[in-house]
């Protein structure tokens, strides 16, 4: 007769917590009740911290579509001679680059995580937030950096 399957796993130790045991909010005992209040702010920060990397994400997203489209548009235009030819070809780099950089800053990050120790899931998820984020600017500079050489190549041109 097999083994029921209770007595199999008897002894042996679950390596990893369930995915909900991570995910829920750290246990903190303060040594004074917070008002209604407070409490509101403390789960609206919270609720801010966790949803920091997948707006990130989004944001990144939609930098790739814009920067696509202003590649598209600049290419379009390179026929055009109301900008200086040269500064034209500045402006689809800068603008390709900022498709890069933030499709590069969308990728996940390539990092094992012990999904047993809060410190280190944090540690994680802290850093993604910070390499996000400087993709996200870098991504918009270049963005920018291409319209101000768009502008300058008009006002060139005249």
């Amino acid at each position: 007769m097999a083994p029921d399957m209770s007595e199999v796993r008897q002894g042996v130790e679950d390596p990893q917590p369930a995915l909900s045991a991570v995910n829920q909010e750290p246990e903190f005992f303060p040594a004074f009740a917070f008002t209604e209040r407070e409490q509101k702010f403390r789960e609206l920060g919270w609720e801010a911290y966790k949803a920091a990397v997948p707006n990130l994400n989004a944001a990144l997203q939609r930098m790739v579509t814009l920067a696509s489209a202003l590649i598209g548009g600049s290419l379009v235009f390179l026929k055009d001679d109301r900008i200086d030819r040269g500064l034209q070809l500045w402006a689809c780099g800068l603008f390709l680059l900022s498709l890069l950089v933030a499709f590069t800053g969308s990728m996940p990050l390539g990092r094992h995580v012990n999904l047993s120790d809060p410190a280190d899931i944090e540690a994680f998820k802290d850093q993604t937030a910070r390499r996000k984020t400087a993709w996200l600017v870098t991504s918009f500079a270049a963005m920018v950096a291409g319209f101000v050489v768009v502008i300058a190549g008009m006002w060139v041109k005249g």
